[in-house]
């Protein structure tokens, strides 16, 4: 990784933990709103401790689209996400999730019994695929059977996409 390649994954980084946790930077939000504000501002923003340097805006367009695979485009972008988000934050205070406001078993206990019904309904699936393939093979219609094919590789798929989850 060269020297300029790290120092646009610091501002990447960057990005990415302002608009990840835009609270972090509640007490330096105006400083980073500022920053964020334009392109020319963030170009010309830099901070030794992250590894952050100034460049003008058409040299961090340069760097940024010769030495990242994403390019400036995708870093232009997320600055902008980032920007937003600190704009939109209530000074007052952090909300609570209601996620984080229930107590830790109940949300267990849900994700089990999600995962039980889960279980129940790929049974139940399973089930029916085995009894139309029974009924296809006994009814020997062509016409059947094709359907019967074409609703086994739909189910197929349902159920492989909720393995891979």
């Amino acid at each position: 990784m060269t020297i300029l390649t790290k120092h646009i994954e610091a501002e990447l980084n960057l990005l990415k933990r302002i608009h990840d946790s835009p609270y972090a930077y509640l007490k330096d939000r105006r400083n980073f709103i500022e920053i964020l504000r334009t392109q020319k501002n963030f170009a010309k923003f830099s901070d030794e401790n992250l590894g952050i340097l100034s460049y003008s805006l058409n040299t961090q367009k340069y760097y940024c689209d010769k030495y990242h695979l994403l390019g400036y485009n995708h870093i232009n972008n997320l600055r902008i996400s980032a920007y937003k988000k600190l704009i939109s934050l209530n000074k007052k205070s952090k909300p609570i999730s209601k996620k984080a406001s229930k107590p830790l078993h109940t949300n267990i206990a849900s994700s089990e019994q999600i995962i039980k019904n889960n279980l129940m309904l790929m049974s139940i699936m399973l089930y029916l695929k085995e009894k139309l393939q029974e009924y296809a093979i006994q009814s020997q219609n062509k016409e059947i059977q094709n359907d019967f094919i074409v609703v086994n590789r739909q189910i197929e798929k349902i159920l492989g996409t909720i393995n891979e989850k």
